[in-house]
């Protein structure tokens, strides 16, 4: 093999990552925010499934390994761009669903069968890691309170078997949603395919009214610039400049919460407190900006309800009394636990330079993924107003809206496929002068 097939191999690679990866991070920032916005029941799971389908019509489309996780590094990078406080959650998100796609996806990326079992992985992954971090969040106190509703509303008592009986139904339900989303993605792969294949298509026709230069004049949030996050930079760099004295705190609180039980005032309640008060003073000696960033009404307002609730479910007794002390102790076990974990994503979300992420592409010999990262920020803006104006133009109706998204799905994926090809096209060129 030469040299130039190998670079030619390179830009190909490059250019499906680059493409795809915005147009995953494009998705999170219109259509994510879109249904926050509007409160959308089980909005992570909705944004799941079309990752799943828009992934694995990526491997449909360009079967190379490696390209589902090198667009969620971009995609991921991207989400980072979203204004307010946390971003590590949704960040971990994204890689875990790229990863479990890439192993559903090890033996081939061009059957139906595979495709459902990355889909039924990533499934998996989402609603496993929402329920690692609510108890993260929360500790088994709120798991325990959700056993306590389950008994108490269907009036059974908790039992192994019936334990394996929920589980059961929850196994199979996420297990036909990941098939569903499997077989959508294969089978809208497959369909962008055909049309890139027979360019004067129905497809190719309606991707050109998607495209920047032909935009129609549909009314609809047009970005100027990126959206970017509203933290001082002057701030953020006091931040970086003492993360030596604060990470030393962080790893005292976590050794504090594992000496649970060793003497009779190290209960669940005072070790979190203690390493709680630890993070707070140390945030305020040398990290100030985090911990004015800690006062977020939308967090504190869900803590502080599901922490008075979980309380007072666990502090009823099977005789009807009521248990003070101990609603008490749940609550403010789990306010206290929510505050510290916060506090912690928090600074870590803060202490991290941009050109730290630089420097270790070229440790790890990956300086292509730096630059992807900048040509990925540049064509962001053209994407967020496709998919901007792809949402203006929704029809109504259940039954409409349904055949619009499969025809606007292949669109997106015959666009990006025809960006990709252009970029690897002009890096060859490049490369050959």
């Amino acid at each position: 093999m030469t040299d130039k097939t190998v670079h030619i191999k390179d830009h190909a690679f490059w250019a499906y990552v680059t493409i795809f990866g915005t147009l995953w991070g494009g998705l999170e920032l219109t259509l994510g925010t879109f249904l926050h916005i509007l409160h959308v029941p089980k909005t992570g799971l909705i944004m799941t499934s079309l990752t799943v389908i828009l992934l694995i019509a990526q491997r449909v489309i360009y079967p190379r390994r490696g390209a589902t996780l090198g667009a969620a590094i971009i995609a991921a990078c991207i989400k980072c761009l979203s204004p307010g406080g946390i971003i590590l959650g949704p960040v971990v998100g994204i890689l875990s669903e790229a990863l479990m796609i890439e192993l559903g996806l090890l033996l081939t990326s061009r059957s139906i069968l595979t495709a459902m079992i990355a889909g039924i992985l990533a499934i998996f992954s989402c609603q496993l890691q929402s329920l690692f971090k609510m108890w993260l969040y929360y500790g088994n106190d709120f798991i325990r309170a959700i056993i306590k509703v389950a008994e108490k509303f269907f009036d059974v008592h908790w039992t192994a078997a019936l334990g394996f009986t929920i589980i059961g139904g929850l196994v199979a339900v996420l297990t036909g949603i990941g098939c569903i989303a499997g077989t959508t993605g294969y089978m809208s792969g497959r369909r962008a395919m055909r049309a890139l294949e027979n360019p004067d298509g129905s497809e190719i026709s309606h991707v050109a009214a998607t495209s920047p230069a032909s935009m129609p004049d549909t009314p609809h949030v047009r970005f100027s610039k990126i959206p970017r996050t509203k933290r001082d930079p002057a701030e953020t760099q006091r931040v970086i400049n003492t993360r030596k004295y604060v990470f030393p705190c962080v790893i005292l609180t976590i050794v504090l919460q594992c000496c649970t039980g060793l003497h009779p005032w190290l209960t669940d309640f005072t070790t979190v407190l203690g390493a709680l008060v630890v993070m707070l003073t140390s945030l305020g000696l040398w990290a100030r900006p985090v911990l004015k960033a800690i006062w977020w009404p939308k967090f504190w307002i869900l803590t502080i309800i599901v922490s008075l609730l979980a309380g007072l479910i666990l502090a009823w007794q099977i005789d009807g009394s009521f248990d003070v002390q101990k609603a008490a102790l749940a609550s403010g076990h789990m306010i206290a636990r929510g505050a510290y974990v916060f506090s912690v994503v928090l600074w870590m979300t803060r202490s991290v330079r941009s050109d730290e992420f630089d420097t270790l592409c070229h440790a790890i010999h990956l300086p292509q993924l730096g630059l992807s990262l900048k040509q990925a920020y540049n064509i962001l803006p053209d994407w967020i107003d496709r998919f901007n104006t792809l949402l203006a133009s929704r029809p109504k109706g259940i039954r409409n809206a349904w055949r619009y998204l499969k025809t606007s799905a292949v669109e997106v994926l015959v666009l990006a496929t025809i960006d990709a090809e252009k970029h690897a096209s002009d890096k060859d060129a490049q490369t050959d002068a």
